[in-house]
């Protein structure tokens, strides 16, 4: 426990520590299988918990706070402002002239942003606000329970963006199990 506590004060944004960087850190070699095995038990009879491949304490948070809230808080408003066309990462560093905002530390803070549900990663270097991507959601189910297929061309004209973003969301919705894609066509995916 000693060991997350202290990964979660020097890593505030990391959602915890992987399993792996943990089992690195033992004095004695443990096979992965058994080292997976004692994490578990230690999981159900301890204050710690695994998600995934990491782990954290279950008090354990991630916020943003102090002047990564404040570059939080930016980042969101640039990107609400945007609507269905917000920049990219290269633009938000740009643009928002970010202390020490390097890419890698850009990326750090969108993580946390997501995790908190106030952005949404679209693509690799694309992410929404939650609002701006509801909508779009919404105007997609839409158009779909009216015509029953949409192409990109109209999704695009609907949301009065670019066929970039619009290409973007509908892989999105695609991967999230809203649509499915028959060829140049969207439908409703059954549920």
């Amino acid at each position: 426990m000693a060991v997350l506590a202290a990964h979660h004060r020097e890593e505030p944004l990391a959602p915890g520590l992987e399993l792996e960087a943990l089992r690195a850190r033992l004095p004695y070699d443990v096979a992965t299988r058994a080292f997976r095995a004692i994490v578990d038990r230690i999981c159900r009879e301890t204050g710690i918990v695994r998600e995934g491949s990491a782990l954290r304490l279950a008090n354990h948070l991630v916020r943003l706070g102090g002047d990564d809230g404040k570059s939080g808080a930016r980042i969101e408003a640039m990107l609400k402002d945007a609507g269905f066309q917000p920049p990219d990462l290269k633009q938000l560093i740009e643009t928002l002239d970010l202390p020490g905002a390097e890419l890698p530390r850009l990326r750090t803070l969108l993580t946390a942003m997501e995790r908190e549900g106030r952005v949404v990663k679209v693509a690799t270097d694309l992410y929404f606000a939650r609002d701006a991507l509801d909508a779009a959601q919404a105007r997609l189910i839409e158009r779909l329970n009216a015509d029953g297929e949409i192409t990109a061309a109209t999704y695009r004209d609907s949301l009065n963006a670019s066929r970039k973003f619009a290409i973007a969301l509908l892989d999105y919705f695609d991967h999230a199990g809203v649509t499915t894609r028959i060829g140049d066509l969207r439908k409703l995916r059954a549920r």
